[in-house]
């Protein structure tokens, strides 16, 4: 899986895979801002916790037939 840091247009991203997710660098380390979870109770009797993460996805090059 592809993972790295990239500068586009001012704007700090984290690549994974096909995702990039925008972060600022906090004392040194990557931080991801807009984060937010919920939890809702499953059928079993527990409780699920979604995490959400904005990101973008990365498309590849288009290739147009000739």
């Amino acid at each position: 899986m592809r993972k790295e840091l990239v500068e586009k247009d001012g704007q700090l991203y984290l690549i994974l895979g096909d995702k990039a997710i925008p972060v600022e660098i906090v004392d040194g380390t990557p931080q991801v801002s807009g984060v937010w979870s919920e939890q809702r109770p499953n059928a079993q009797g527990g409780t699920d916790c979604i995490v959400h993460v904005p990101c973008l996805d990365i498309v590849g090059e288009v290739k147009r037939p000739h």
